[in-house]
């Protein structure tokens, strides 16, 4: 691969790294679809959002940042 080649990793590291790199990979992902669900809900609510339903969307949107 591409991204072997240019940390030119010794022969016995990169099963170890690509195995961190899935779990950093599905995380990342976990956390981009709660971004997309929190931006949804306020874009379904804007019309109506109170200020309540607000900071929870805020609060959630901090906490996975």
């Amino acid at each position: 691969m591409l991204i072997d080649a240019y940390m030119g990793l010794p022969e016995s590291v990169p099963p170890l790294f690509w195995t961190v790199d899935a779990g950093y990979e599905t995380e990342r992902q976990a956390l981009g679809r709660d971004r997309i669900k929190i931006i949804n809900d306020y874009l379904q609510g804007y019309d109506s959002i109170d200020e309540v339903e607000a900071d929870q969307l805020a609060s959630l949107s901090m906490k996975i940042t």
